[in-house]
């Protein structure tokens, strides 16, 4: 903050008389600008207590026994500088921790565009499950999607495989229990791929 406290002495410095205002005119522009100031300090605040917010609970999903298999695949991600609330709305399909902070933070936005992902070897309630959780994935991706689409896409615009495979990584989880076929591992894959695509372009 030291170069906004330098850039307000150099204006007191100058003086009202240069801009031509009036005693009143000038204290109300040095209080709108130390009102100013404040703000980018309280949200630069907030930025800190959150992004290390984000980090505890990616730390502890990946400290639990059975997420080994998780841990390279966020570490690219991390690597890459995608948006880590995204990562969290990927796992907290699996990881109630997750879901409590992304429903907290998100569940206020308003998807893009809608979509119902059905598919009759799933039952209701996985299928009630999947389609909230991508409800969830798309609302930070769309807040993110600026982002999402300078580090989560190369050169010829194509989507971080890393991304989409830890999608599939959590949504295999979810549907071990249906002995999930191979076929159907493709077609969430190529799902996903089309949901950031359609994002990160909208």
């Amino acid at each position: 903050m030291a170069d906004f406290e330098q850039f307000g002495a150099l204006e007191s410095a100058q003086g009202q008389e240069k801009a031509g205002e009036s005693q009143e005119q000038f204290r109300e522009r040095q209080r709108q600008n130390q009102a100013a100031i404040a703000q980018i300090q309280q949200e630069e605040q907030q930025k800190k207590q959150d992004d290390n917010l984000l980090s505890f609970i990616i730390v502890k999903f990946l400290s639990q026994p059975q997420r080994t298999g998780h841990f390279l695949l966020i570490s690219k991600l991390v690597a890459k500088n995608i948006p880590s609330d995204l990562i969290i709305a990927i796992i907290a399909l699996v990881y109630d921790a997750a879901g409590d902070h992304i429903h907290a933070k998100f569940s206020h936005i308003e998807g893009l565009f809608d979509f119902d992902v059905k598919d009759n070897e799933m039952g209701l309630d996985n299928l009630g499950l999947m389609n909230a959780w991508l409800l969830n994935i798309q609302r930070v991706a769309s807040v993110e999607r600026v982002k999402l689409f300078e580090t989560g896409f190369d050169k010829e615009g194509k989507i971080d495989s890393n991304l989409v495979e830890l999608c599939v990584v959590c949504a295999e989880e979810l549907f071990m229990k249906n002995n999930i076929r191979e076929d159907l591992r493709l077609k969430f894959s190529e799902f996903f791929v089309q949901l950031f695509t359609v994002i990160s372009k909208s």
